[in-house]
């Protein structure tokens, strides 16, 4: 197998701008190691992930648990959540890599006669997704993802010249989103 690139893949600023050659990438936004948010502490964080993750424990555990927690501590004290629901609004709030889930609708729109009554003809289907933008960004912002994947759209091709589809860069949708920006490869494919 053999990579044809029609284009060299040149860096860009996230505004789509060209990067003079041989820029180093940005640099990495480090967070504080004590940085737990959005939860108040590290006992917090890892509750949640002991209760949520881990253990997956069900709804009604945590509230008990919680209240127990909460009849050994002082009156001026609270938990690190009050209920099943702080616990979950937490884990909701997370910003590193939230990709909200996004749905609509479907269902059958051509001609529909009288007499049928084929059943996922008269049905609404919902389709639920997230966005695969949101999800690209999450995933390049990640640097655990940093020596993992391809960077620049790419087509790759078989000896006999085939198109062959082996990874996200190497599909249509990611060179489009290439070359449609101010590119000097705009015409290229």
């Amino acid at each position: 197998m053999t990579d044809s690139l029609i284009c060299p893949g040149l860096p860009c600023d996230v505004d789509g701008n060209f990067l003079p050659e041989n820029s180093p990438p940005a640099p990495w936004k480090d967070r504080s190691p004590d940085d737990y948010s959005p939860f108040q502490d590290r006992v917090a964080f890892e509750l949640a992930d002991l209760l949520y993750r881990r253990d997956q424990m069900s709804a009604n555990n945590i509230n008990d648990l919680l209240e127990l927690w909460t009849a050994t501590l002082p009156c001026d004290q609270d938990p690190p959540f009050a209920n099943k629901q702080g616990l979950y609004d937490t884990i909701d709030n997370i910003g590193l890599g939230d990709a909200p889930w996004k749905s609509f609708s479907v269902s059958f729109n051509g001609e529909l006669h009288e007499a049928d009554t084929t059943s996922w003809k008269h049905a609404k289907y919902d389709v639920w997704y997230r966005d695969p933008c949101t999800v690209l960004h999450n995933q390049l912002e990640n640097r655990n993802f940093a020596s993992e994947m391809d960077f620049a759209p790419k087509e790759v091709r078989d000896e006999d010249g085939k198109r062959r589809y082996s990874d996200f860069m190497s599909g249509d949708w990611a060179w489009r989103q290439a070359v449609r920006f101010n590119s000097p490869f705009k015409n290229a494919g």
